[in-house]
């Protein structure tokens, strides 16, 4: 048996809807369950045992001329009664302290970063559309939390990628913990159900209810997050893929001969060789930029000088200047024109005072987005080494040369 722990994400809030949805799941259950041991083992039809049992007409009933509208929201709060745990037999809510350790774990990251009303709405929203999903696929009564915490579980993956879970498992009499990366852990979970929903060997489980769970989940925020509503943050998945991007773009540059380090690399055009009419459109784009760059825009500057170096890939501004431009590329992990840049600022200011710095960011651009291992270690060689860094920059050096 396996169920999540916790999550690696640092959390500042107290998770105050995922405690009352909590709170709230467990008082139903205390209140309903007996009524819905008493109609399963009853072998009760319609509509005498909603007559007999009436917690049960809050289930949601796929094609019963007793199904309403609210049903597709008070479902999601009713579990099913004790059943015998794995390995030990003993009775146990299982249906409700699964879902309620799934949404205690994955619900607090979610609700810290969408805030408390809009996770609350996502989280209903998320129920009712599982509930959709199942009466499309199913005739079957369903009941419970599932599909709303597949949405939160769905949402995690949006929002948290990179992130680690620490799972623990109970083997008979052995007990122990593990972690494992959001990513591979969700995606078993829907791969699962997946399997059990087409398989046939699904038993009486609502998969439909968790898949569609998980899309909308998943789906919701990555909307959110593409069109800005919900702000982006460096870890989301948005930025994941960008990322992913970027880094292809960076190495097929290399391939195609992108060697900014090199003199006369392939492709580079080289300075002077030109004048008249092209020389000064190239003196109108330079001023440009710093023009661009005095009016307090530096993204837009540096946007000016990507262009520019596409065009002429010798530019270099004065110290202060390419500096910031080059930092600004870098913060918008635009990574093939911030290499030029930062090569072309080590090739015009060798004196520069803090030199060590400039390398080691470099060696990290071309150590995790690049494929010129040769140059990040020598970069990150020479930052490793330097009295002018301090011991966690050094550290950070070694421990990336140390990965390549």
């Amino acid at each position: 048996m396996f169920f999540p722990l916790y999550t690696d994400q640092r959390l500042r809030t107290t998770p105050w809807v995922t405690y009352g949805l909590v709170v709230l799941n467990v008082a139903i259950y205390a209140w309903t369950w007996q009524d819905l041991a008493a109609f399963n083992q009853g072998n009760v039809g319609l509509p005498r045992g909603l007559e007999q049992f009436p917690a049960i007409g809050y289930y949601l009933w796929p094609g019963e001329a007793l199904t309403w509208l609210p049903q597709f929201v008070t479902y999601m709060f009713l579990h099913s009664p004790p059943q015998p745990a794995p390995l030990i037999g003993v009775q146990l809510p299982m249906h409700l302290l699964f879902n309620m350790v799934f949404l205690m774990v994955f619900g607090h990251p979610v609700e810290e970063r969408m805030g408390r009303l809009a996770f609350l709405g996502f989280y209903l929203a998320a129920g009712v559309v599982a509930g959709v999903g199942h009466c499309l696929t199913s005739a079957a009564p369903v009941l419970g939390a599932s599909g709303a915490v597949a949405g939160i579980v769905g949402a995690y993956l949006a929002l948290f990628p990179r992130s680690d879970v620490t799972v623990g498992y109970w083997l008979i009499v052995m007990f122990g913990t593990f972690q494992i990366s959001s990513v591979l852990l969700i995606l078993f979970q829907f791969l699962t159900d997946l399997f059990f929903q087409f398989s046939g060997f699904g038993g009486n489980v609502a998969y439909t209810a968790h898949l569609a769970g998980y899309v909308f989940g998943f789906s919701v925020p990555m909307v959110l997050l593409l069109t800005r509503v919900l702000p982006r943050e460096p870890a989301d998945m948005v930025s994941l893929l960008g990322h992913r991007r970027r880094r292809w773009r960076f190495k097929r540059a290399s391939r195609e001969g992108f060697r900014p380090w090199e003199s006369g690399a392939a492709g580079a055009p080289q300075p002077g060789g030109f004048a008249g009419p092209e020389a000064d459109a190239l003196v109108a784009r330079r001023e440009a930029v710093r023009d661009v760059l005095a009016q307090g825009d530096p993204r837009q500057a540096a946007a000016l000088y990507a262009a520019l170096l596409n065009d002429h890939a010798d530019q270099v501004f004065e110290q202060d200047t390419q500096l910031t431009l080059s930092n600004q590329l870098m913060t918008e992990q635009s990574f093939v024109p911030a290499a030029k840049s930062y090569e072309l600022f080590l090739a015009k200011y060798p004196g520069y005072d803090q030199r060590p710095s400039v390398e080691l960011i470099l060696g990290l651009l071309y150590a995790r987005h690049g494929s010129q291992p040769e140059r990040a270690k020598n970069l990150l060689s020479a930052a490793a080494e330097s009295a002018q860094l301090d011991e966690d920059n050094r550290k950070l050096a070694r421990q990336t040369l140390d990965e390549l």
